[in-house]
């Protein structure tokens, strides 16, 4: 019973447009460990234990813990055996922020050089150096991600821009408009 609601939870949510693979995993696991303990719907104590044997980071405790709380969330508003664990149950975790480093032209021409001397790996031997500097130089340029330049197509080449279809959380880019 339990396993058939999350598999619906995570059917719902691909069907929003979320990938949810790692999410997806970690209800499974949990679903596997519920059911070791004859448990039909989400218990708080169950989410706890399980959070806490699986994993020994607090933070990925924290994250297996808020996974499950979303999808006991979802699942209780059809079933109000579904317990729902506090967010804090385990604590709190601050989102670190990383510093971004600028790089400099020094740092950036240092870079091009060091990829031109990259070994050449088959299937394609001559092609490597030259396909990691112009990626660099479209990073560079652009200011892409590196997920939206490799997913990048020639078909994304237009007439008046580059359309960057694969952004982050599929958000769409539309090209700038034309000025007549």
């Amino acid at each position: 019973m339990l396993k058939e609601q999350v598999n619906r939870y995570i059917a719902l949510q691909r069907s929003l447009g979320r990938r949810f693979i790692q999410e997806e995993r970690l209800l499974h696991s949990f679903v596997s460990f519920a059911s070791k303990t004859g448990d039909r719907s989400i218990r708080t104590q169950t989410v706890l234990d399980w959070a806490t044997t699986e994993v020994e980071s607090s933070s990925y405790r924290i994250r297996h813990l808020t996974v499950v709380r979303h999808c006991a969330l979802a699942l209780r508003a059809e079933d109000v055996r579904h317990e729902i664990p506090s967010a804090y149950a385990l604590g709190w975790d601050r989102p670190r922020h990383y510093r971004p480093h600028i790089y400099t032209r020094e740092e950036i021409h240092r870079l091009v050089r060091a990829a031109g001397q990259l070994k050449p790996l088959p299937p394609l031997r001559e092609l490597r150096p030259a396909t990691i500097i112009t990626l660099l130089c479209l990073l560079v340029a652009t200011g892409l991600r590196i997920s939206e330049a490799l997913a990048l197509k020639i078909s994304d080449l237009t007439a008046v821009g580059l359309l960057i279809s694969g952004t982050k959380f599929r958000k769409y880019a539309a090209p700038p408009a034309m000025y007549v």
